[in-house]
């Protein structure tokens, strides 16, 4: 005999507390409740809930006795409504001894499936000792003592009624008592309801709702779309009491669920015990139909503060149950939900990815207890509470958190609520999630104490995060400029006056509303903003949320603040924070976790909302404006001496630099990270400043600055420099870097004034060396604009004025310039010369950028005067030298050199790696047009190639027979104009599948003798339908076993059989598509019907994404050459059976492989390189051109 045990598919987890010891005359309580990991699996149930029942018994000497319902009702996220409760106590007389109680859990079928012994040991006995009360557990250690809920306190304002109906005529009777009726979606009726002043939603009535909408699932939606704060229910049934009088009504004090009992409001049934007196029942209600089971079990299960059920005794009732909704509510004080969520505010936007991020976040089924709270953190005003709530919102809506969402406001009132929400988490059946705002995470985490049995997630906001793992928190920041002008401006009518108003406001939400809501308009604002002298001192509510703020600081932390909002620029680097606040990270990261600053990649900035804060409202203080003067001095100083060091370094000025690797290196990763900060300093530095410092930083800076081409920051920072007082000297070498940033601009008349200028000043103060710089720079202006003797004659001047003041370093520099001039004006011999004596010098003094100059322009010489192999080894030396010294533009010109060298060399694929190198240093080096200029010549290398033919080409015929298919016979010939000459014939049949190895050594000797040094031949394979995907492309390249023949030369495909009766088709179809402009796929789906198959597009060839020589793709390959198709695309690699993201792939794939074809004469060799590149998605081409028939193949059989 089979027993059926019904065990629960999920493993459990008991949680039991029992006393271990127990005395005679006192009362134990013991716990039950059981628990499974709601991710181990899937929930294997239809229904969400699962009942298990409990019996506890006691050995000899114990006495049991239950505390109201012992059933355990478990849930599938992973937990119960909470445990079951017995008291147990010694009974009887004797010595103490070991005794036990006996736990068993029993099925929802009623089948006992696991027990359990809990042994007691009894410490003596007394005859008639007196029974203490229950032994219940005190708080856990460190537990906040909250106060018990006032409920007089706990609801206050008015709140919307969901009605829910068992039967049409119950839905009829309610429907007749709304007023300003209004129709919603799901059949909702909205109004209000007769005799009172209660907004009202009614459900339909369970009989009238589609059946693919479960009852519950649109209960919970309206309630929570509509903000129910009650949730009323009408049912028929007949009460506990089975009353069969029709015509009664039984005000429900409890409700029986499957598995569960649920209490009503009791407020509201004593209401109705006032109002309706004896004139109706109050008792116990059961569901006696499936239709009651179903509207009971949706209103329970929908959130609300409260819930109410009338019963209705047959339709005599119907009227009366309908009444007594009514009174009860007419005599009632509306209330809502003190732990209601407040609204989003209506302006809010630009939190999406914020807003998914928590989301994500919100984990109602999280075993783990740091996985229950989730906090958002950020500086005042920045938005956390209203990102909480619509985070909140969204997470119920979507089903997550079936009790709602509780909010716990900051403030006094807070131990209030935390109190009621406490209640309602232990009469709760359903996850919650609650909203803690304004709290820290050390608050939130002693009053909630999480533990894996808790059915609720916190979600707190905070200004601070310190402590809180990363994982589990968001740090807000400010909206972007998009998002801060559409809270300021949604309509779009005054875009500018937001946008200037958005900047000011720094992108914080608070601010941005308080702007918002001022009278007028926003320009008007902006004027009241900036006449008041800040938005700090024209907003006062502003000011009052960061002056509570920053009194909040401690004394460090304000500190810091106030030094990173004095210091010109947007931040700072790790080298300029650590010299301003002595290595004190603990006051960095303290003002870090305000969220005022922020810390990027190594860079600390404060946001500009507190910023404004401090340069409007603490500067009032002497003190503090004194404290800001002496801290932009010490960074000033700092950062000048840091630079002058670089500089130096680097050789920038003109001057040896420092070849050590590690010194250059350091030098770059200070000037490329800090200078804008250095820029900021030059700009923005105020009047105390020392003038002396600021020019100097700004000629060390600028010599950089134009090195890296940063030109129009170099025409800033000696705009600012000049308008400070300076020396003769000091203003002739920043006139002559203006010059130079002038000339890298292209202003070269603006430029020639300033070096002229430059000139000038430098011959006022008998600066020798100074004067022969500026007639070097003039030299280089003129030959930047083509006037060559200008250009010679100032060089030459400047070489003899740098040669007399021994600056040999200077001279060699010149030497470069001028010999590039004379190879400009023609004079090749005395050009040269001067190069390889400009090397020469650069060689002996170890000046490695003058030799790298050098190399450079010999090489470019060589290249322009017809030496393109002799210009390679120089190019390529100036590359390695540039590289080593990080002068990452003078690299881009000569990779550009390299690649024009190898272009004249037919070395494409060489020469289009090195175009594409040279656009990515172009990028690097800021130099958009060189970048762009590269990028276009890459993309015609290969079109250059393809109109360089080889005098011949070669052809492989495989042909054949009808019995013998898995064999062919081949000839090999090459053309000689129109005609073809036959070089090998096989005469015997060779297999397929060795076809490779018989024509290696007969195919190598042709090619021999066809190929020239950068040209090789061109192959094509004429073979039948069956052998189409041989991939003859792939097959190791004759004599050159490591590379692919498809690598080494273009390689086609021709079709042997084609019929003569086809030829005037093929030529058409073959000219139509040469006429085009540019090529274009069309995409034929291997599954497709062949029959089906359509015309193709105009200036488009047929792609298949299969093999073509056996299955579906042999039929329409079939078709497409009997319409006359010559040039067709397909990959021989096999097809996943039907078409999918595989397909899609290569689809996209092809599309921008041709994108960058400019005709079909062009895909041979497109091709080709593509094979190179290692990309070509095993792809074989069919290219059939009907102007070169395939000559005769008669072989006698």
């Amino acid at each position: 005999m089979t027993t059926r045990t019904d065990r629960p598919s999920v493993p459990l987890r008991p949680l039991v507390s029992w006393p271990e010891e127990a005395e005679a005359g006192r009362r134990y309580l013991v716990t039950v409740d059981v628990e499974f990991d709601a991710a181990d699996g899937a929930w294997p149930y239809d229904s969400e809930e699962y009942a298990i029942g409990c019996m506890l018994e006691g050995e000899p000497r114990l006495a049991v006795e239950s505390v109201g319902n012992t059933t355990l009702v478990l849930h599938r996220f992973g937990g119960t409504y909470g445990p079951v409760r017995f008291v147990t106590y010694p009974v009887g007389d004797g010595p103490g001894g070991d005794t036990a109680l006996r736990l068993t859990l029993i099925t929802a079928g009623g089948v006992p499936f696991r027990s359990e012994r809990l042994p007691v040991r009894l410490n003596g006995a007394g005859q008639g000792s007196p029974v203490t009360e229950i032994e219940v557990a005190l708080p856990a250690p460190g537990e906040p003592e909250v106060p018990e809920p006032d409920e007089e306190e706990a609801e206050e304002e008015t709140g919307t009624v969901l009605i829910l109906t068992a039967s049409d005529t119950l839905h009829a009777a309610v429907a007749a008592r709304l007023t300003d009726r209004r129709r919603l979606g799901d059949g909702l009726i909205s109004g209000t309801l007769v005799g009172t002043e209660r907004h009202a939603v009614l459900m339909p009535a369970v009989t009238a709702l589609n059946r693919h909408a479960p009852y519950r699932q649109v209960a919970m939606a309206a309630g929570r779309d509509h903000g129910a704060t009650l949730v009323m229910s009408l049912v028929h049934g007949q009460g506990a009491q089975r009353r069969l009088e029709f015509g009664d009504v039984v005000v429900a004090t409890e409700v029986e669920l499957p598995g569960l009992t649920v209490r009503p409001s009791p407020r509201l049934v004593d209401t109705a015990r006032v109002v309706m007196g004896n004139s109706a029942y109050y008792e116990r209600v059961r569901a006696d139909n499936p239709r009651d089971e179903v509207c009971l079990t949706a209103a329970y299960a929908t959130p609300a503060a409260e819930h109410f059920t009338v019963c209705a005794v047959g339709r005599a009732a119907v009227d009366r149950a309908a009444e007594v909704l009514t009174r009860v509510l007419g005599n009632d004080a509306p209330r809502t939900d003190r732990l209601s969520l407040p609204p989003v505010p209506a302006a809010f936007t630009g939190r999406e990815s914020d807003l998914n991020y928590v989301l994500g976040l919100l984990d109602a089924r999280a075993t783990i207890t740091e996985q229950r709270y989730t906090l958002v953190n950020g500086m005042p005003g920045i938005g956390k509470s209203a990102l909480a709530v619509a985070a909140a919102r969204a997470a119920v809506e979507r089903g997550w958190f079936p009790g709602g969402a509780y909010w716990i406001p900051s403030g006094p009132d807070a131990a209030g609520a935390v109190a009621l929400a406490r209640s309602r988490l232990r009469e709760g059946r359903w996850p919650v999630l609650i909203v803690h705002d304004g709290t820290t995470w050390e608050e939130a985490t002693r009053t909630w104490n999480i533990t894996a049995r808790s059915r609720f997630h916190v979600l707190l906001t905070s200004r601070g995060g310190s402590g809180v793992p990363e994982e589990r928190r968001r740090v807000l920041h400010p909206l972007s400029l998009a998002a801060s002008t559409a809270v300021l401006d949604a309509p779009g009518s005054e875009r500018r006056a937001a946008e200037a108003l958005a900047d000011l406001c720094g992108g914080v939400p608070l601010a941005l509303r308080i702007a918002a809501h001022q009278p007028g308009r926003l320009a008007e604002t902006r004027t009241h903003i900036e006449g008041s002298g800040g938005i700090f001192h024209a907003f006062d509510d502003l000011r009052d949320v960061f002056d509570a703020e920053y009194a909040s600081l401690t004394s460090r932390c304000a500190r810091t603040l106030r030094l990173l909002a004095a210091v010109p620029g947007d931040d700072l680097g790790p080298e300029p924070t650590e010299e301003l606040f002595f290595g004190d990270d603990e006051a960095v990261r303290a003002l870090l976790d305000t969220g005022m600053a922020v810390r990027r990649d190594r860079r600390l900035r404060v946001l500009e909302l507190p910023k404004a804060y401090v340069q409007q409202v603490l500067t009032e203080d002497e003190e503090v404006r004194s404290e800001a003067a002496q801290a932009r001095a010490q960074l000033l100083s700092y950062c000048l001496d840091r630079t002058k060091d670089a500089v130096r370094v680097l050789g920038t000025e003109g001057r040896p630099g420092d070849d050590r690797p590690e010194r250059r290196e350091d030098a770059l990763a200070w000037l490329d990270g800090e200078h804008p900060s250095l820029i900021a300093q030059i700009r923005e530095s105020p009047a105390d400043a020392v003038d002396a410092q600021i020019v100097d930083l700004t000629l060390h800076l600028v010599a950089y600055l134009n090195w890296r081409r940063h030109f129009a920051l170099s025409l800033d920072c000696c705009t600012a420099a000049l308008e400070r007082d300076t020396g003769p000297r000091e203003s002739a070498q920043l006139w002559n870097l203006r010059g130079e940033a002038l000339c890298g601009t292209g202003q070269l008349a603006d430029a020639t004034a300033a070096h002229l200028r430059a000139l000038a000043l430098h011959e006022e103060a008998g600066d020798a060396w100074g004067a022969a710089k500026a007639r070097e720079a003039l030299g280089r202006v003129a030959e930047v604009g083509g006037q060559w003797e200008s250009a010679r004659d100032h060089y030459t001047a400047a070489r003899d004025a740098l040669a007399r003041v021994g600056d040999r370093r200077g001279e060699a520099a010149v030497e470069l310039s001028l010999g590039s001039t004379l190879l400009k004006m023609g004079g090749y011999a005395e050009g040269f010369d001067t190069l390889r004596r400009a090397t020469e010098i650069s060689r002996s003094l170890g000046d490695r950028p003058g030799t790298a100059r050098a190399l450079l322009i010999r090489a470019e010489a060589l290249c322009s005067t017809g030496g393109v192999q002799e210009a390679i080894g120089p190019a390529d030396e100036a590359i390695a030298l540039y590289g080593e010294l990080g002068d990452v533009h003078a690299q881009a010109q000569a990779i550009e050199v390299r690649a024009r060298a190898r272009e004249e060399l037919h070395q494409y694929p060489a020469a289009r790696d090195d175009w594409e190198a040279a656009k990515e240093a172009y990028e690097q080096a800021g130099d958009t047009t060189a970048a762009s200029r590269a990028d276009r010549r890459s993309g015609v290398v290969i079109r250059g190639a393809s109109r360089v033919r080889s005098d011949a080409s070669v052809l492989v015929m495989a042909s054949g027979a009808a019995m013998r298919r898995s064999s062919v016979r081949w000839s090999i010939y090459v053309s000689k104009g129109s005609r073809w000459d036959p070089k090998h014939v096989s005469y015997s049949w060779t297999r397929r599948e060795a076809l490779m190895r018989e024509l290696a050594n007969p195919l190598r000797g042709v090619l021999a003798g066809t190929d020239t040094q950068y040209r090789p031949t061109p192959v094509a394979f004429a073979l039948p339908l069956r052998s189409f995907d041989l991939a003859p492309h792939t097959w190791p390249a004759p004599g050159r076993e490591w590379q692919s023949l498809g690598t080494q030369r273009p390689v086609t495909i021709r079709f042997a059989d084609r019929p003569v009766s086809s030829a005037k088709q093929w030529s058409s179809v073959d000219a139509a598509l040469r006429r085009a402009e540019g090529v274009s796929a069309w995409h034929v789906p291997i599954g497709a019907n062949p029959a089906s198959v359509g015309g193709c597009p105009r200036g488009a060839f047929p792609v298949l994404c299969g093999p073509v020589s056996r299955g579906p793709g042999r039929e329409i390959m079939s078709r497409l050459l009997t319409r006359g198709h010559g040039v067709v695309l397909w990959t021989t690699a096999p097809h996943p059976g039907s078409c999918g993201s595989e397909c899609d792939r290569l689809r996209a794939f092809v599309d921008r492989f041709l994108s960058g074809v400019g005709s079909v004469a062009e895909l041979p060799r497109a091709l080709w390189w593509l094979r190179v590149q290692g990309g070509d998605h095993q792809l074989s081409l069919l290219y059939d051109e009907p102007g070169m028939h395939l000559p005769g193949f008669d072989v006698p059989e």
